[in-house]
C-alpha cells in the first residue's frame, strides 16, 4: 500500500508491535492503520510508518494506545510535520503534559486532568489536549500564551499549536474510521488490490510468480540438478583425455 520495500515495512511494523507491546494487535493491525491513516490526513504510508514507528516507546510509556498516538501524529501531518520530525514534536509535547516541571503542573492545575484521579492512569493525549485548548479559551491573549509557555517547551509548544488546528470532529471522524481499518481484507490489502488492478500489477504479479518458480526449483531440485551437472562435467573431463 505504501509502495515501499519489504524491508521497509518490516521496520515500520516491526518497530510498531515492539514500540507498544500490545499481545492482542499483529502486524496486520499496524499495517492497516498506517495504510487507512495515510488516506484521512496530509501524510504518506512511509511518513506515518515511520512516525508511528519512532513513536510507539514513548506514546506507550505513556499509556497511550496505537489508535489514540496515530490520530496526534494525523493532527501534526494535517499542519506538516511527518515522519521522524511528528514524532520528536509528540514525544516532547507528552513529556511536557505527563512529566511536567512543578510550574508547569501548577499551571495545569485546575485547568485539565492529566491523570485519571480514580485509577491514577495517563489520560488520552488528544482529550487532554483538547481540553487544555477549550479551559484556555476564556483566557485573554497574554494571559494564554504565557500559560502555554510555562506548560510546555519549544517544541513541545509548537506541537501543541499544530495539533489544535484540527477540529474535534474531524479527530472523531479519522477515530471511528482507525477502528475499522482492519475490517475485511483490511486497509493495506485493499488499497494493494485497488493499486494493482492494472496491467503493471499484472506484470509485478507475474514477475513475482516466476520468481517465486526459480525459488521453488533452486531449493527443491538443487541436489539433483548439481548431480547431473557434476557427472556431466566429469563425462566431459574423460572425453578430453
Amino acid at each position: 500500500a505504501g509502495s515501499m520495500s519489504l524491508a521497509e515495512a518490516a521496520d515500520y511494523v516491526g518497530g510498531s508491535m515492539k514500540g507498544f507491546a500490545d499481545n492482542s494487535k499483529d502486524a496486520q493491525f499496524y499495517a492497516d492503520l498506517m495504510a487507512k491513516g495515510a488516506t484521512l490526513a496530509n501524510t504518506s504510508v512511509t511518513e506515518l510508518g515511520q512516525a508511528l514507528a519512532d513513536g510507539s516507546s514513548t506514546a506507550a510509556n505513556y499509556g497511550q494506545s496505537a489508535e489514540s498516538a496515530t490520530v496526534a501524529l494525523l493532527r501534526l501531518a494535517e499542519q506538516g510535520d511527518t515522519g521522524s520530525a511528528a514524532s520528536t514534536a509528540l514525544a516532547a509535547a507528552m513529556k511536557n503534559i505527563y512529566t511536567p516541571t512543578d510550574q508547569a503542573k501548577a499551571a495545569m492545575n485546575g485547568l485539565v486532568e492529566v491523570y485519571d484521579k480514580h485509577t491514577g492512569k495517563a489520560r488520552d493525549f488528544n482529550t487532554i489536549i483538547n481540553e487544555l485548548q477549550a479551559a484556555l479559551s476564556g483566557y485573554s491573549d497574554e494571559q494564554r500564551n504565557a500559560t502555554l509557555d510555562t506548560i510546555f517547551g519549544i517544541q513541545g509548544l509548537d506541537a501543541y499549536n499544530k495539533m489544535t488546528v484540527t477540529s474535534v470532529e474531524t479527530q472523531n471522524m479519522w477515530t471511528e474510521a482507525l477502528a475499522t481499518a482492519s475490517e475485511g481484507m483490511g486497509s493495506a490489502a485493499n488499497q494493494y488490490t485497488t493499486m494493482t488492478d492494472n496491467l503493471q500489477g499484472d506484470i509485478d504479479a507475474w514477475g513475482s510468480a516466476v520468481e517465486g518458480f526459480q525459488i521453488a526449483i533452486s531449493s527443491g531440485l538443487s541436489p539433483t540438478v548439481r548431480e547431473f551437472v557434476q557427472l556431466g562435467t566429469q563425462g566431459v573431463q574423460e572425453i578430453t583425455k
